[in-house]
């Protein structure tokens, strides 16, 4: 199952699972005008993208990677989404105190 994910639907996964949260967070940021803190953005960011990567170098072809790789990858995963959210919303309310 990993291989067709990591193959099939990568582009899928990356449109839905980060664009949506950023538009979302750009919606949320432009009508609360919310202030985000960068460092919680770039920690977000690392952290997910750290995660993900340590968790690929625990993946075995052969199918046993363990519950390690999992939870890793698991973590990162709800860490990048996270983060362009926190983007988002950084971005959003930022254009809107440049209008008003």
């Amino acid at each position: 199952m990993v291989p067709l994910l990591i193959g099939g639907l990568r582009d899928e996964i990356v449109i839905l699972g980060l664009l949506g949260p950023a538009a979302i967070g750009a919606q949320v940021g432009w009508s609360t005008r919310a202030r985000v803190p960068t460092w919680l953005f770039v920690a977000l960011a690392v952290a997910g993208i750290a995660l993900v990567l340590v968790g690929f170098t625990r993946y075995d072809d052969e199918g046993d990677s363990g519950p390690l790789f999992w939870a890793l990858l698991a973590l990162g995963a709800i860490a990048l989404p996270a983060a362009a959210l926190v983007g988002g919303i950084a971005a959003g309310a930022t254009l809107r105190r440049d209008r008003d």
